[in-house]
Order: structure tokens, then sequence, then C-alpha cells
């Protein structure tokens, strides 16, 4: 078995945030944590393929593993697709979220690229890492439901970002290791979320250039990627019908 044991934890509704922050707290039980959304599926050989891949490179601190995004409208059609195929996904039906169709060696640094996932480390579901090295590192003060708070945005990229290092020995795995629905993975939808893409993304691009994960020869290019996704988000955030959320927006 791949599991000698499994524990269960159930709470209250502590948000999303603090829910994020406690699982890096339990992840100390195990040398590598790899987090997954409700909204995620796991696809078939996807617990070899990652296993079989630290096996290889135990020096490894931190992996990307690739997701499958579909469009949220065929939901129902898409599950009962990878049910009947043993969860292999239908390329045709989807889009990969990594532009980078091959597996490789890298330094974390070099995994906070738009080709490989256009929210910079913000898909959850797409990272592991080894266990002891990144800790919760925010004051549940900090935390909240309201997602114009800027640790409540990325709480996971901000630990990654300071409780690891730009030269941190990591791995690009091309293989499809989970899928998810959101709208095709270019957006994400309502109100709340559009405030993310506008204020979070942002917040986590320049704690990437202050800390080291970009250079200077990329901040240009990075902050343009971030206009162009950011631009509708925050037209859609503005025209929406509103239940506080601009009035709750932070400089």
């Amino acid at each position: 078995t791949l599991f000698p044991y499994t524990t269960l934890f159930r709470s209250s509704n502590v948000g999303l945030a603090r829910n994020l922050c406690f699982a890096f707290e339990l992840s100390a039980k195990a040398e590598y944590t790899w987090i997954i959304g409700d909204d995620d599926i796991v696809l078939g050989g996807a617990l070899v393929q990652l296993l079989s891949a630290i096996r290889e490179n135990p020096n490894i601190d931190f992996l990307f593993l690739n997701t499958m995004s579909y469009d949220i409208t065929n939901i129902d059609e898409i599950v009962k697709s990878l049910e009947m195929n043993n969860f292999v996904p239908k390329l045709e039906l989807g889009k990969p979220k990594s532009q980078l169709h091959f597996d490789f060696k890298c330094e974390l640094s070099d995994l906070f690229n738009p080709q490989i996932d256009e929210v910079f480390m913000g898909s959850l579901m797409c990272y592991v890492w080894r266990s002891e090295l990144v800790k919760n590192i925010i004051a549940d003060e900090d935390l909240s439901f309201d997602f114009s708070k800027p640790k409540s945005c990325y709480p996971h990229t901000y630990n990654f970002l300071h409780c690891l290092k730009p030269s941190s020995p990591s791995l690009h795995l091309s293989y499809l290791a989970t899928a998810n629905f959101w709208h095709g993975g270019a957006d994400w939808g309502d109100e709340g979320c559009d405030l993310v893409v506008t204020q979070g993304l942002g917040i986590i691009l320049y704690e990437a250039i202050r800390l080291g994960y970009v250079d200077e020869d990329n901040e240009a290019s990075y902050f343009a990627h971030y206009m162009a996704i950011a631009s509708p988000s925050y037209k859609r955030f503005l025209e929406s019908p509103g239940d506080g959320f601009q009035d709750r927006l932070v400089d």
C-alpha cells in the first residue's frame, strides 16, 4: 500500500487562509507535503509518479506537478469521462497548466514563471515540498475571510517564498497529476476571486522581486503578464454588483 495509515482532522469553517496555514502546521508529520483542494481531482498514476520522482531525486526540496484545466460548464461530462477512463485525462478537452512539456531539475526561482504557472506558484495543487523546510509564518491575526487582506490571498505562496531560498533544488514534472475546473484555467469567475487575482497576485510578484526570485531581466515581462491577466479581472471587479469588496481594497 502507498500509505501505512491515515489521520483525519475536522474543524469548523475557519476560512481558506487559516485552513491552509493549519495544513502547513500539520505537515511536520510527513517528509513531503501535497495540499489538494476540494475542487481538484487526483488523476491516475499521479501518486506513483510523485513517489518515484522523490525516490529518484532524494535531494529535491520542491516539486511542480502539472494539472489539467477543464471548462467548469462541462464538469459532469468531464468527471464521468475521467471515471470511465481510469482517471486518465483527455487532452483534447482541456489545457495543461505548464507550457513546458518535459521534466527537468532546476532552482525554485525557475518555477516562478508564468509559462509554468500563470499565477506565480498560486495553484496550490501543483506543488509538493519538503515539510520540514516550509512552515506557516503568518500570524493568525493577519488571516481572515477577507480576500482584500494580503496574506489571506495567497498564504501558501507567501510561505513558500519566505521559508525557501530562490536556489532551493526543485523539479518540474510535466505528468498530469490533477484535474481542475477553473473556467478553462483563464478566469476565476466571481468578484471575490477577481479581487484575489488583481491584488493578491500583485503582492506575490512584489514579494518575489524583493526576495530575489525574479531577476531584473524578467521584471518587465512579469509585470506585463500580471497586467494582462489582472486588468480584465479588475474591470469585472469594479463593475460587479458588490457586497463591500470595493470598500475593502488596501493600498
